[in-house]
Order: C-alpha cells, then structure tokens, then sequence
C-alpha cells in the first residue's frame, strides 16, 4: 500500500526536502546545541554526519556568516550571522507585544490608523496595524518594506539614528521621487530631519504615497537604539497643519511609553 504524502498548494504532491539544506540544518542544530565550540570530528559524530560531508557544509555556512572556524582552538561555532537572527526576531516580537496596548489607545484617541515599523537594515518593514474605524482611511501591507526617506514613519527613524549612520545612509541611497512631494534633495533632507529631532516627531504630507498623511515618532530600546517606530496616518484632507501639531505630540508621547516598555528611560523616548 503506497503511503501517504504531504500534499502542496492546490493539493499538488508536496516536494521533498532537499538533503543538502537538510545536512546544513543538522550541522547547525549540533552547533547549537552543543555547549561550547567543537572539534570537526565531534561536530560530524553530533550531526550524524560523514567528515567531508560536515566540512563541506561547514564551508557553506561559513560563506554566510551562520558558523565560524576558530584557528586557535580549531573548533567551530555559530557565526554572528545567527545572533543576528535572532536578535531582530526578539526585537520584533518584544516591540510588537510591547506597543500594541498603547497602539490600542492611540487609535481610540485620534480615530486613525495606528501602524508599527521596524527598522530592517537600511529599511523599515511594516509588523502591525490598526485601522481606523473611519470609512475613508489609510491602510498599509504588513511585512512590506520601504524606504526611510520618505513619509513620516521613515524620518522618524532616520532622524534619530546615529549621525554617522546616517551620514553613511545619506552618501549611499539613492533619492528616487515617490510623489511630487517627495524629498530629492539630500541637504533639505538633512534640514528637515534636524526639524524632526527638535519637535520628536515627523509628517508627512504625500511624500511617500499620493493622498496619505502621516505622523510618527521613534521607538528606542533599552540601549537608546532606534528599532522603530509609531504613526498614525489617514487622508491627507484630515492631516493638513493644524492637524499634524495636534497628533504629533500624541505620537510622540505614544512612541515614549512603548520606549518605557522596553526598558528606555531617556528623556522622552526620543
């Protein structure tokens, strides 16, 4: 009798796994399980593993920053690669769990869509929404990354962030035209963020998506370290001037209690 299979998308016969990832995935498994580095020989009995077989994978995640080979001991361990990893796991976890009761209330208060960012290596990716209960609002794709130059959330982190940083950033990206109101130019760029830094929060008017609005300000964690931020967007009919000063610090305020969450106790949050 033929055994049952895993069945794929659209009931399609699920592929098998590949054996190479498979043998990598041992090795690291051993790696991490293991209570201090190990000897290749050690290594390849921990993984159920022939020697060139655990070398070669060995090899690979080496490449990629997920193990690393210690010529003084020679022994391997995991690479910073994984630390990495699993630090901005925490992170996300920690600031999504953390900023949601504040989110909650925030949305109440202003009747807007309420989103957290994270800041993804020289982007930021949206990881929660709350939508407002109004009928016309803004709504965002959660996981979906964007640029930091652009749109309030983006200035909120990248004003905040370390000025070396973001004198790196600034020399690197390229400014692309979004909207017609998105910034181009990098020194009214760094003008505007300095404005954002001294008020704590940013706007933004159309810069990143045509007819949206928004309003937002960094979250820190226990270091001091942007990781993030809180917005509250909506129409930009309901975002001109005077409604940015009333929201901002609301934000603001908002952003500072979830920093408190994860153990910031600078001034302000920002």
């Amino acid at each position: 009798m033929e055994r049952s299979r895993k069945r794929g998308p659209k009931g399609s016969r699920a592929p098998e796994p590949v054996v190479a990832v498979q043998r990598a995935l041992d090795v690291l498994e051993a790696l991490h399980q293991a209570d201090q580095d190990m000897r290749l020989t050690d290594l390849a009995l921990a993984a159920g593993l022939a020697k060139p077989t655990t070398y070669r994978m060995l090899v690979t995640l080496m490449s990629r920053r997920l193990a690393v080979y210690k010529p003084e001991t020679e022994r391997y361990g995991l690479g910073p690669k994984v630390l990495e990893w699993g630090l901005r796991r925490l992170h996300r976890l920690d600031v999504r769990q953390a900023a949601l009761p504040t989110m909650r209330r925030l949305r109440e208060e202003t009747q807007e869509t309420v989103t957290l960012s994270v800041l993804v290596g020289d982007e930021r990716q949206y990881v929660e929404q709350l939508e407002s209960p109004q009928e016309v609002r803004q709504t965002v794709e959660l996981g979906r990354r964007v640029p930091l130059y652009s749109g309030g959330s983006g200035k909120a982190i990248l004003a905040f962030l370390p000025p070396e940083r973001l004198e790196q950033y600034l020399r690197s990206v390229r400014l692309e035209r979004l909207t017609d109101q998105t910034i181009v130019d990098p020194e009214q760029l760094r003008t505007e963020l300095q404005q954002v830094r001294e008020r704590g929060y940013a706007a933004s008017l159309g810069e990143r998506q045509a007819g949206a609005a928004s309003v937002a300000a960094p979250v820190r964690d226990h270091l001091g370290d942007v990781i993030g931020c809180i917005s509250v967007s909506g129409p930009t009919g309901r975002f001109r001037a005077q409604a940015a000063a009333r929201l901002g610090p609301l934000v603001r305020e908002a952003a500072a209690a979830v920093s408190l969450q994860l153990g910031y106790t600078g001034p302000g949050g920002s």
